[in-house]
């Protein structure tokens, strides 16, 4: 999985001093360079168990349904046609592209 951006809710201060103090702060993590800058993340937690620590991902109240949006992969040139980009419907944390604007409901 290729988390391509993330709301920051807590921590952003250091964030933004790790991201060089972006103008915005939405654009702090809107892509997985610069989210992984502002997190402080590199090479060495590749391949790293994300339910353990140091590195891991907290569960929060679920996304409704009704929410989330999914459309194709942006930047690749293999599987264009796949729907494998999902994100949280008009949240200004995502990056900013077309394909966001033409996203279909996700369905089961």
């Amino acid at each position: 999985v290729l988390i391509r951006a993330l709301e920051p809710i807590e921590g952003w201060e250091c964030m933004s001093v790790r991201r060089k103090r972006p103008r915005l702060k939405r654009d702090l993590c809107n892509g997985p360079g610069k989210l992984t800058q502002a997190l402080g993340i590199d090479l060495k937690q590749n391949g790293c168990d994300l339910t353990t620590q140091p590195l891991f991902v907290l569960n929060r109240d679920p996304v409704a349904d009704s929410q989330v949006r999914v459309s194709p992969r942006i930047g690749i040139v293999h599987a264009t046609d796949m729907l494998l980009r999902y994100f949280v419907k008009n949240n200004d944390f995502v990056s900013r592209h077309a394909f966001n604007r033409d996203a279909i409901p996700y369905a089961l």
